[in-house]
Order: structure tokens, then sequence, then C-alpha cells
């Protein structure tokens, strides 16, 4: 699901803003893999397997979003080429943009 800043929030603050939510599953999979890798001791063989799974779910989850906003993005160079095609919008062109639009508000959060 895409999340839109809210406010004057800055691009980085934006990008990293999930790593930094302690209620984030990708927080969470981050904190738990840095503790893993932090240690001071050899990994054990049950804690290597641990890093590789939690970074195994890490690549999972960021694969969905990029797919989410892969298809975000799709649509809305559709809804971009509907509205600069003209000043005057057909019917079937202003039919098509409000779709578009609601399959939009229906997945993410716009």
């Amino acid at each position: 699901m895409l999340v839109r800043p809210k406010g004057g929030m800055k691009a980085v603050e934006f990008k990293t803003k999930s790593l930094h939510n302690p209620q984030d599953p990708l927080h969470l999979i981050w904190m738990r893999t840095r503790g893993l890798l932090a240690s001071e001791n050899t990994l054990t063989e049950e804690e290597l397997h641990q890093v590789k799974s939690l970074l195994y779910a890490l690549l999972e989850r960021l694969g969905m979003k990029a797919e989410e906003v892969s298809w975000a993005r799709s649509k809305l160079l559709r809804l971009f080429a509907i509205v600069t095609s003209s000043y005057d919008l057909r019917e079937d062109e202003r039919s098509c943009g409000l779709r578009i639009l609601d399959e939009l508000e229906g997945k993410t959060c716009f």
C-alpha cells in the first residue's frame, strides 16, 4: 500500500519512514537483522538461518511494494496521458480517467 507524505515531509524522510516505525513489520525485520549482525559473537547456524529468513522476508515484502508502485505508476501515466491529450476531453476519456482514479483510490492511500 502506498502512503503519501503528510505535511511538508522531505523526500528522504518519507523514503525511510517505514524503517523507523516500530509497528511496521519492515522495521521489526530490519532491527532483528541488525541485532544479529551487530553481535560480537560468531553467528550460530540457527542465527544465520534467522538472518537469511528475515532478509528473504524483507525482499519479498519490498517486491510486493515495488509491484504496487509499478502498478500505480502505470495508472498515473495513463491518467496523465488522458488529461494532457487535449483541453476538451471526450466523454469516454473522462470516464476512463475517473475509472483510473477509482482504481487508484481503491488500492492506495491517495
